[in-house]
């Protein structure tokens, strides 16, 4: 379990946000004085050798969930998605070269 967060809930009892290592699954806690002196420290190292992607991917992923938080159309606002210009205006144009089957097909149930 990799610890997340600590505080203090009283005399002699803390509580702690766990992560499990390879479930990831968070958990909550409580930890009395007998049990910090039952704890072992497997690496107190701080180390950065990480993927930078993943931190920012995650960091991408916190911040558009707040902002979601506020404004639920908040993806539709940041979406790189462009409208198709005259979707079927180019269809019906006797100025549109070349017509794929599909439509063809469509421009002579439609345009006449």
């Amino acid at each position: 379990m990799n610890v997340v967060t600590v505080r203090a809930n009283g005399a002699g009892v803390w509580v702690a946000g766990l992560v499990g290592q390879r479930s990831r699954r968070y958990r909550c806690g409580t930890l009395t004085s007998d049990d910090l002196s039952q704890l072992t420290i497997a690496d107190a190292t701080l180390s950065y050798q990480s993927d930078g992607r993943l931190l920012r991917i995650s960091l991408q992923a916190c911040s558009l969930g707040i902002a979601w938080e506020f404004d639920p159309y908040f993806g539709l606002s940041i979406s790189h998605v462009d409208p198709l210009p005259q979707p079927f205006g180019g269809l019906c144009s006797p100025r549109c070269g070349q017509i794929g089957a599909s439509s063809l097909w469509w421009r002579q149930q439609h345009c006449g």
